[in-house]
């Protein structure tokens, strides 16, 4: 679905809802912001830690909107608060956790890979981003002197699989998506429902039901 890019204050932003990601949060906002992520919609859900704190430097600059929301299992409802607040603000929106990191495998920014793959397809308002897993690295215990990118570099093989209900499971089969939050209603937190003939496609251009 090609949009006129100049009609939004936004090419790409992240949505999050975070809790107590104080040690973590910094390194995530650098890493994002030169992945090519220009705003950020955060959704604090009662962090007592110096989470806001941390915050703060990008939410003067304007590349943070820092929104309070108490209360429990409140993903689905920030998600929902998002998409109906900020959709006309961002070309993109992105729904992910504060320990996931979006890697476009070129050194293209995010939003040119998304553009890339979604321009294959007239239906395409999304784009399914498959998980990788990351272990602890044999960590027992947190060493905050170094970001999660340093310390965490182990994860399970393309190829691994899980018995779910006596059956083996691909493994990552998860997803997450970065979608026109336009063509959307958020009816799960992994993937969002699309409105009638439109779709989302994974990195080979191929349809995700």
């Amino acid at each position: 679905m090609a949009v006129d890019k100049n009609l939004f204050l936004h090419d790409l932003a992240l949505v999050a809802i975070l809790k107590n990601e104080g040690h973590y949060l910094k390194e995530w906002l650098d890493y994002h912001l030169f992945a090519g992520v220009d705003h950020f919609y955060l959704y604090d859900n009662d962090s007592p830690d110096n989470q806001a704190e941390v915050a703060k430097p990008y939410i003067d600059a304007g590349l943070v909107d820092y929104i309070s929301l108490p209360g429990k299992a409140m993903q689905f409802v920030a998600y929902n608060d998002a998409v109906n607040r900020f959709k006309f603000f961002a070309r993109y929106i992105a729904f992910i956790d504060g320990d996931e990191f979006i890697y476009p495998k070129t050194n293209r920014s995010i939003v040119e890979v998304v553009d890339e793959i979604l321009s294959g397809n007239a239906n395409a308002a999304g784009l399914a981003i498959n998980w990788h897993c990351f272990g602890s690295n044999g960590h027992e215990t947190a060493d905050y002197s170094k970001g999660v990118l340093e310390r965490f570099t182990r994860r399970a093989p393309n190829d691994w699989s899980f018995i779910l209900n006596s059956q083996p499971v691909g493994g990552n089969p998860h997803v997450k998506t970065i979608t026109n939050p336009r063509a959307i209603s958020v009816s799960g937190i992994h993937c969002p429902t699309y409105f009638e003939g439109l779709c989302a496609v994974n990195e080979y251009g191929t349809i995700v039901k």
